[in-house]
């Protein structure tokens, strides 16, 4: 016969089993499915970032080591960039702003960036037309 307000031992183990499994055990796996989950999304579409950015960078440096004609349909559009008292520089525009010009100069296989103060960018159009 038992004393009313002691428990027996296994009534003890599985009421600590039950506390361990229902209350401690969920504090646990909570904190890291929820950083599983947070950071899986952002590990998938980083590798995929990564690998269209290698492959558009791969398909432009094709590109670019082809000669720049006129009559060719590119995504960057052949360039003579002008100077007073300077050697021009022609190659493919790569990107420009208010004051720099970036150009893939075909001769060296280098970009070149340059300032556009007192520069003409001549552009060749795919019609085959220049457009300054």
């Amino acid at each position: 016969m038992q004393i009313e307000g002691k428990k027996s031992p296994f009534k003890k183990f599985l009421y600590a089993t039950a506390i361990f499994f229902t209350g401690e055990m969920l504090l646990i796996p909570g904190p890291i499915l929820f950083v599983a989950f947070l950071c899986l999304p952002i590990l998938i579409f980083g590798n995929v970032a990564t690998n269209y950015g290698r492959n558009e960078a791969a398909r432009d440096l094709k590109d670019f080591q082809q000669p720049c004609n006129e009559s060719r349909d590119y995504e960057h559009y052949c360039a003579t960039l002008q100077k007073p008292n300077q050697a021009e520089i022609k190659g493919f525009l790569i990107d420009s702003s208010d004051k720099y010009v970036a150009i893939y100069e075909e001769k060296t296989k280098q970009i070149r960036i340059s300032e556009l103060k007192d520069a003409t960018i001549i552009l060749s159009s795919i019609n085959g037309k220049n457009n300054r």
